[in-house]
């Protein structure tokens, strides 16, 4: 695991073995994503959700909880539109309950760069992701101050998102 920003890669057919395959942590954007993920689509907890009409994406349960709408702290997510006034306007919100959150994407036949964005706002969460087919999981240690998990994904693939407390995702973005 690395934790620097991560330049996307192309991967070969060789390695091409799993549905989900790990890229890397991003710890170093935060909130900033606009121009650096998301290139063909998005979906921010509790503001806007724009995706290509080749990606499906549902949650169960669907529930968002908004910490603060309107933040100034560079952690919240931007929002894809502008307030008008100030700039950019940010939202800290998740999609969140107790317990575990199943998220399944649908991106095609294709491989696609799929950014999940954890940020635990007053605590220094853990977020435990496995992937249901293959058993697959990924850690997403310590994000306070808010994580890119960065993967390679194909197909249709459900992850449980949870620890033994909650659950909590802020974003999800697509690229090529």
């Amino acid at each position: 695991m690395f934790e620097e920003k991560s330049l996307w890669y192309n991967i070969t057919t060789e390695e091409a073995v799993n549905d989900v395959i790990f890229v890397g942590i991003d710890s170093l954007t935060r909130g900033n994503w606009r121009g650096v993920y998301g290139s063909e689509g998005y979906d921010i907890a509790g503001a806007e959700r724009e995706l290509p009409g080749y990606v499906t994406l549902s949650y169960d349960p669907e529930s968002v909880w908004i910490r603060e709408d309107n933040s100034k702290d560079e952690r919240a997510l931007q929002k894809f539109v502008n307030d008008g006034n100030s700039g950019i306007s940010r939202i800290a919100a998740a999609y969140s309950r107790y317990g575990n959150l199943a998220m399944t994407i649908d991106v095609g036949n294709q491989y696609r760069n799929v950014a999940l964005y954890f940020m635990g706002w007053d605590y220094d969460f853990n977020q435990k992701i496995t992937v249901v087919h293959s058993g697959q999981t990924y850690n997403v240690a310590r994000f306070k101050d808010g994580k890119y998990l960065l993967l390679k994904i194909r197909g249709k693939v459900t992850l449980i998102l949870g620890d033994e407390r909650n659950s909590s995702l802020s974003g999800v973005f697509i690229d090529r």
